[in-house]
């Protein structure tokens, strides 16, 4: 019984990873692991319940951790496949949906990301896929290069659309938006 409450006294040292840690390449101070949703709320990944309430909302937080998004290539922690560097710490993220950027809100023909991150709405490069997810190209095509519309806002989007036969032909469905008939590709994602 000692020997297990032991363990459970040091599970710390079983675990992949530890929060706050000094990675194993000195050229990093620290190292924090994060996760992002599919309606781009951003926890620590050891957070037991991830929702509104639990999620970082500090959108200066949130736009200096995304404008330093990039693949993860320092060979560490490959189940995190992105990083964002600040200083002398390392973030790692992993996406809970099929990507690690996901715009929550439309602004005056702007996609909103992050905290208040913009990028301009390509209604003509939407694609929709089979299995309900909307995408738009990505502001950080090198990291991904499709971005999930959040599901409010794809929500909302959906509303304006129509998947009976139209001008665009077969694979097509229709957005109104903005008095504009746009063509959005349905598409079949990877496996």
């Amino acid at each position: 019984m000692r020997f297990f409450n032991a363990l459970v006294r040091n599970r710390r040292l079983f675990a992949t990873y530890v929060q706050g840690s000094r990675p194993t390449n000195p050229k990093y101070g620290r190292q924090y692991f994060y996760h992002v949703d599919e309606h781009g709320q951003l926890f620590l990944e050891d957070t037991k319940v991830k929702n509104f309430i639990t999620a970082y909302k500090d959108k200066a937080f949130l736009n200096f951790f995304y404008k330093r998004l990039t693949i993860n290539t320092t060979g560490m922690y490959e189940s995190f496949p992105y990083v964002s560097l600040c200083g002398k710490e390392i973030n790692f993220l992993k996406s809970g949906g099929t990507s690690p950027i996901v715009f929550s809100e439309i602004d005056a023909g702007y996609l909103i990301y992050g905290g208040t991150l913009k990028f301009e709405f390509q209604p003509t490069k939407l694609e929709f896929s089979v299995d309900g997810r909307l995408f738009h190209p990505s502001p950080k095509p090198k990291v991904c290069e499709m971005a999930l519309i959040g599901s409010k806002l794809a929500i909302s989007l959906s509303k304006q659309m129509s998947f009976e036969p139209n001008e665009f032909g077969d694979g097509y469905a229709m957005l109104d938006y903005d008095g504009h008939a746009y063509p959005v590709r349905i598409v079949e994602l990877d496996p």
